[in-house]
């Protein structure tokens, strides 16, 4: 397991969160070094993260892009080609209950489901979790897709 920022670079988060922009930059350099550490582990074992590049790009072409999202075929939805691209994606789409989200939010919402339902390189798998449906289960769900030869990253990419 990976974590964004790297271990040992909370000590760095003080002093990058004086303004936005400096919180970016951080948070920017930070997915830099957490895909330099993949890459380190990649030759000997599997490595998953939670909340990579791409969970902070959603939420930013979600906001920049409000109420309307460019066509799929727009450059705002490429990987960048200098950072480590996942093999698999996973959306784990949890509907918070009505009485926790404010209009807006739940617009924002809705349009961060959208551009994560249009990324197709390296394609985002949505898993929806609802009170039936804990946890445990959606690993499971991720495995069995993860293990399943015909949905190689290879095959996906064709």
């Amino acid at each position: 397991v990976m974590f964004s920022p790297p271990v040992g670079w909370g000590k760095y988060r003080g002093f990058f969160n004086k303004t936005v922009e400096m919180r970016r930059a951080f948070h920017s350099l930070s997915l830099y070094g957490t895909a330099n550490n993949a890459l380190q582990h990649l030759g000997r074992r599997p490595v998953v993260m939670s909340g990579f590049w791409l969970d902070q790009t959603t939420f930013s072409i979600a906001k920049k892009y409000y109420p309307d999202l460019p066509p799929p075929e727009s450059p705002v939805f490429r990987w960048p080609e200098d950072l480590i691209k996942p093999d698999f994606t996973f959306f784990i789409n949890e509907p918070l209950p009505k009485a926790f989200i404010k209009k807006r939010e739940e617009s924002i919402r809705y349009q961060i489901l959208q551009v994560y339902r249009r990324w197709v390189d390296p394609p985002v798998t949505e898993l929806y979790v609802d009170n039936d449906i804990g946890i445990p289960a959606v690993v499971e769900e991720m495995l069995t897709f993860i293990n399943n030869p015909a949905l190689t990253p290879s095959s996906l990419r064709n």
